[in-house]
C-alpha cells in the first residue's frame, strides 16, 4: 500500500495506520497538515476513472460503457459459440424423422 510506504500515518499500538475504512467510508489519519495533503496527493493520484461494485463497473463519467463493454463480449462469445455447436450437431448428424413419416429414408 502506498500510504504505508510513504511512512504516512498514525503510530497505534506500534504499528503504523494511515487510514480507517468503514463501509463507503475513508479516514485519512496523519501526524500534521504537511502528511496529510502528501497523502490526499497519493489518494487523488489513485483515483480510479472507473471501479467495480458489485460486478458492475462505474466510471467517473456517469456512463455505463466498461459494463455494457463487457456484457457486450460475453454475449458474442457466447452467441458464437451456440452458432458453432449448432453448426456441429447440424453436420454431425442427419436430420431424425418421426416415424409416422414414410418415404423420407428410402432409395
Amino acid at each position: 500500500m502506498e500510504l504505508l510506504r510513504r511512512v504516512c500515518g498514525v503510530s497505534l499500538f506500534g504499528r503504523r495506520v494511515p487510514l480507517l475504512l468503514y463501509a463507503d467510508e475513508i479516514a485519512l489519519l496523519a501526524r500534521n497538515p504537511l502528511e496529510i495533503q502528501k497523502m490526499l496527493d497519493v489518494v487523488f493520484i489513485a483515483a480510479a476513472v472507473s471501479y467495480k461494485y458489485l460486478g458492475i463497473e462505474f466510471c467517473s463519467s456517469g456512463r455505463w460503457d466498461e459494463f455494457l463493454k463487457r456484457i457486450l463480449a460475453k454475449v458474442k462469445s457466447a452467441t458464437n459459440l451456440l452458432a458453432w455447436k449448432i453448426r456441429v450437431h447440424q453436420k454431425s448428424a442427419p436430420p431424425k424423422f418421426p416415424p409416422h413419416i414414410q418415404g423420407w429414408d428410402d432409395t
